[in-house]
């Protein structure tokens, strides 16, 4: 059976970015994934630009701006998937970032999958080379200064650890 993945995004002003990051996120590997944008009052083109792409995996919130972290908090409150990973508006990510996590996490009957990334010249580009570490190496590491690193949409968590530590309103 098929594990499905929410894909949150949140986006402000994003009209330069958000046609590229919605594109590689189109473009996964693994296809069975919803994209939630949570809009958070962008005054630019952000929404037209979101709207002219037609696939039933888009789900568009808009909200009055309210900061990154309400974004996403409300993007948690309307996923629907098993696993949630969150997407920068302005980054791009490779074909396989969704099915590498993924094959990590079910590999390792794990609850969270962390990938490192590269950089380009004017993006970053996430990649799935990860490793792996029980509870009490990833609470040690993220406050180790030599720790884990890195941006919200290297990580794919099971949706129960999200809930569970109730990190959203």
């Amino acid at each position: 059976m098929k594990k499905y993945v929410s894909i949150i995004v949140p986006t402000y002003n994003s009209e330069k970015y958000i046609n590229a990051c919605i594109s590689s996120i189109l473009n996964q590997s693994y296809v069975y994934f919803e994209v939630i944008i949570i809009d958070d009052g962008s005054t630019d083109r952000t929404k037209e630009i979101i709207n002219n792409f037609n696939d039933k995996r888009i789900k568009l919130f808009v909200q009055s701006n309210q900061g990154v972290s309400v974004a996403r908090n409300k993007g948690i409150m309307c996923a629907t998937g098993e696993y949630i990973t969150f997407i920068d508006s302005d980054d791009i990510i490779d074909p396989t970032h969704i099915s590498g996590l993924l094959e990590s996490i079910e590999k390792h009957n794990c609850e969270l999958a962390i990938c490192g990334y590269t950089t380009t010249r004017e993006r970053l580009l996430a990649q799935t080379n990860s490793s792996l570490m029980n509870r009490s190496e990833i609470i040690e590491s993220i406050f180790s200064f030599n720790g884990v690193k890195g941006f919200t949409w290297t990580r794919l968590f099971n949706r129960r650890i999200i809930e569970k530590g109730k990190f959203y309103n």
